[in-house]
């Protein structure tokens, strides 16, 4: 069967992204090379955290051929690097996938991301149908319906419960993606069917 999909304008063999983790040499000394090398090899999207063990620089030697984006925490209050962000483009990133500001941090850091960055800006950490709606107001080219990897606090309701809602509601009008919780081909399945056009594992 013919899995492929197009997300974002990124044509891919399967609905699945690599997504950003960081660090990822705690595990093994290739860390994000061995991922990038991995997702290059299936033909995925592999997603370089800012956070990673591994640079940009080395990770576009490993797998140059391989489709990536990069994923970058909201900026703290150092402000947005603007060298990061360049080096990233420059080493084939094209779609930035940017976690949402924590609580009682505000918008501001946004306009210079967009100065910094020139391709699609995908948010992620969306749980709700107001905060949905608010992406697309804001000009994001897509979502991420995630918990953000468990940081947004207790007594946020299941993720999957909140994506068809957030899927009817901004569907079209931006890309929306699931990241949280897949780990099997029916997971992947289950999302595609309640909305979702790629899961991000």
């Amino acid at each position: 069967r013919d899995l492929s999909t197009t997300v974002l304008g990124v044509t891919m063999p399967a609905p699945v992204i690599l997504g950003p983790v960081g660090r990822q040499a705690l595990a093994h000394p290739a860390g994000e090379i061995a991922t990038a090398r991995a997702a290059a090899g299936l033909e995925l999207t592999y997603v370089h955290s800012s956070r990673a063990s591994k640079s940009p620089e080395e990770v576009a030697v490993a797998a140059p051929n391989g489709s990536r984006w990069f994923g970058l925490d909201w900026p703290d209050g150092d402000g947005v690097d603007p060298v990061l962000l360049t080096r990233a483009r420059a080493t084939g990133c094209t779609h930035l996938v940017l976690s949402p500001p924590q609580p009682g941090q505000g918008w501001e850091a946004l306009a210079a991301i967009r100065k910094a960055w020139d391709g699609p800006i995908v948010l992620g950490g969306i749980q709700s149908v107001p905060d949905a709606r608010m992406a697309v107001r804001r000009g994001f080219d897509g979502v991420v319906v995630s918990n953000e990897r468990g940081r947004r606090g207790p007594g946020v309701p299941g993720t999957i419960h909140v994506l068809p809602h957030i899927a009817d509601a901004v569907g079209g009008k931006l890309a929306v993606l699931f990241g949280s919780g897949v780990r099997t081909g029916t997971d992947v399945y289950r999302a595609l069917a309640l909305g979702a056009e790629a899961v991000v594992i």
